[in-house]
């Protein structure tokens, strides 16, 4: 009998335990793909306690987990560099991205509200003189990734014209605090919409989208995805991680640093 109950107790309590250990392992997070048409593909990966993007097609992994939530950046040159939360909401990708802050400035306008993809967002259009460029619109309108990653597109501008460009950002989403630190300085936003979703541009009355959110979804993560690679390498500055070292060459020599 006492072999009965043991047998019965090990049965009834061992699925428990490794379910515990299973939900242990994985994460739920919000997910969204996204498509920057002068980087690439990107994932996001946003959970409670870490967080992962996937991003410029796989050039380059953000990664940051609590409590401290300090941004590791590295690349596939195995280069890694780290910044602490504050100041990674403070600049992030500045000086790489363009930023999005006076945009969306709720203290002087406000933005329309609008929806995207199910969620609540604000949007923002503004118009500018744009050079005209083989029969289109200037492809260097946005931050340095167009001109680094499009070496095909820089073209003698030929004339000028108006050009309008809308942008969609959203806060509709629940993020620990660490987390929206993080996509505030990924996207170089404010609090009130943190999540750029969407960009197009305007030009001779055809739109195109510059920037576009694929999929918002729910998903469970291992805990091993946000894991930092060991072996990497420390590098001097974040641009030289997010943009490679091939990329990088490239900037050294266009400003004429190189000897």
């Amino acid at each position: 009998m006492l072999f009965s109950i043991t047998t019965i107790l090990a049965a009834c309590f061992a699925p428990a335990s490794e379910a515990a250990d299973k939900q242990h392992a994985w994460e739920r997070c919000l997910v969204l793909e996204q498509q920057d048409w002068s980087v690439g593909k990107m994932t996001l990966y946003l959970g409670e306690r870490h967080l992962r993007v996937d991003g410029m097609n796989g050039r380059c992994i953000f990664v940051a987990s609590a409590p401290g939530w300090d941004v590791t950046v590295y690349n596939r040159d195995r280069q890694f560099f780290t910044m602490n939360s504050q100041l990674w909401r403070e600049n992030g990708m500045k000086g790489i991205e363009t930023t999005h802050r006076g945009l969306f400035d709720f203290n002087h306008k406000v933005p329309r509200p609008v929806s995207y993809l199910g969620k609540s967002a604000y949007a923002v259009s503004t118009k500018h003189r744009a050079p005209r460029v083989a029969g289109r619109p200037s492809a260097t309108a946005g931050g340095a990734f167009e001109l680094l990653y499009q070496p095909n597109n820089r073209s003698k501008a030929i004339a000028a014209s108006t050009s309008k460009r809308t942008y969609i950002a959203s806060s509709d989403f629940s993020l620990k605090d660490g987390v929206a630190r993080f996509v505030e300085g990924f996207y170089l936003t404010n609090p009130q919409a943190r999540i750029l979703l969407y960009k197009d541009v305007t030009f001779d009355q055809s739109t195109r989208p510059e920037f576009e959110t694929r999929s918002i979804a729910y998903r469970n993560i291992p805990l091993t995805f946000f894991a930092i690679p060991k072996g990497l390498k420390a590098a001097h500055s974040l641009t030289a991680v997010a943009t490679g070292s091939d990329i990088e060459s490239i900037m050294l020599d266009a400003s004429e640093s190189r000897h």
